[in-house]
């Protein structure tokens, strides 16, 4: 009897992407403030507040679990105790398995971008022991947060056999043949991490500050207060375990104890493993 067991399987975890992306043309704007012909002992205020507030927060997990077990058995057969003679041949046994996983992050894209924007504040021609403020301030805060985590966890357990025969105590002779062992094991991991963000601000105009003919004993203010903060953040976590256990028996045969002749002839093993694990 011969057992052809071939058994090619392959898992893979299509690509998963975290992109994100958020674009406008917020600055794409002018902004002025001012106050023009103020009358005496007045008090007057243009102010302009702008407060931008941009948040991406982008998180990726993954957890995969490959679990692969064979056994596959021609081995043990007995042709024991017969009056003529005890023959043992077992089967061939020839198994491929392939598990492929591949993971992939893309990058996040902020982009403020399309044009860009400029400001102007001032006081003109203001009355006398006059208070004028003109005031712009700008407060802008950019943030991008990427978080991966991936876990990739395989695990191979082939046992093999076509050992283990016997063709014991025969009248005549007794004979074992074990079968051949061929097996070919592949495990690949691959995890693209990608660069985590980018950041793409507008262009920055003209901007000013003036007071233009003020009254006797005014006090004018003409302030410009612009404040920027941009950060990216990313974490990369990554845990790939590779587990392989391959036992492979033509051996432990017998022919003992038989009043003709007895003969063994194993099988042969051939086998390859590759383990390949990238992270870039």
């Amino acid at each position: 009897m011969k057992l052809f067991l071939k058994r090619k399987a392959g898992y893979a975890v299509a690509t998963v992407a975290g992109l994100a992306l958020l674009s406008g043309n917020i600055f794409a704007a002018k902004w002025s403030a001012g106050n023009d012909t103020t009358g005496a002992n007045s008090e007057n205020d243009a102010i302009i507040n702008v407060k931008n507030d941009a948040k991406i927060e982008n998180k990726n997990r993954n957890d995969v679990d490959n679990d692969a077990k064979v056994r596959a058995n021609t081995g043990d057969n007995e042709a024991n105790r017969n009056t003529g003679n005890g023959s043992v041949r077992s089967g061939d046994i020839d198994l491929a398995y392939d598990i492929a996983t591949m993971i992939g992050f893309e990058d996040m894209e902020m982009n403020m971008g399309g044009g860009t924007w400029s400001v102007s504040v001032g006081n003109k021609t203001t009355g006398y022991n006059s208070d004028n403020d003109a005031k712009v301030d700008i407060k802008n805060k950019f943030r991008l947060e990427n978080k991966n985590r991936t876990d990739i966890d395989n695990y191979i357990n082939a046992c093999l056999n076509t050992g283990d025969n016997e063709a014991n105590y025969n009248t005549g002779n007794g004979s074992v043949t074990s079968g051949d062992l061929s097996f070919k094991t592949k495990l690949a991991s691959q995890v693209s991490l990608g660069s985590g963000g980018s950041l793409a601000m507008p262009t920055m105009g003209d901007v000013s500050a003036s007071n233009n003919k003020t009254g006797a004993n005014s006090e004018n203010d003409a302030i410009v207060k612009v404040e920027n903060e941009m950060t990216i953040k990313n974490e990369n976590n990554t845990s790939i375990d590779n587990k392989l256990c391959i036992n492979a028996n033509t051996g432990d045969n017998e022919a003992n104890r038989n009043t003709g002749n007895g003969s063994v002839t194993s099988g042969d093993i051939n086998g390859s493993v590759a383990v390949t694990s990238t992270v870039k």
